[in-house]
């Protein structure tokens, strides 16, 4: 088996994160946050919040995927 892409894994990990966040929790559209009642998710369920950290998540892989080419 070869070695492994690191940005690819990168983006794979918080593909992951976020579906499991989306479909082990459930989005209360009156507080616009993720009640996750499986995953015991101990930070923030407000979904705007969730979504700028994946946001800022991607932003950091998008850079080091940058520097890995150059």
């Amino acid at each position: 088996m070869g070695k492994k892409n690191p940005v690819e894994e990168a983006r794979r990990y918080v593909d992951n994160a976020k579906t499991l966040l989306i479909e082990n929790g459930e989005l209360d559209t009156e507080t616009r946050s993720y009640n996750d009642r499986k995953l015991g998710y101990d930070g923030t369920r407000v979904k705007d919040t969730c979504d700028a950290a994946f946001r800022m998540a991607n932003d950091i892989i998008d850079r080091c995927a940058v520097m890995l080419s150059a």
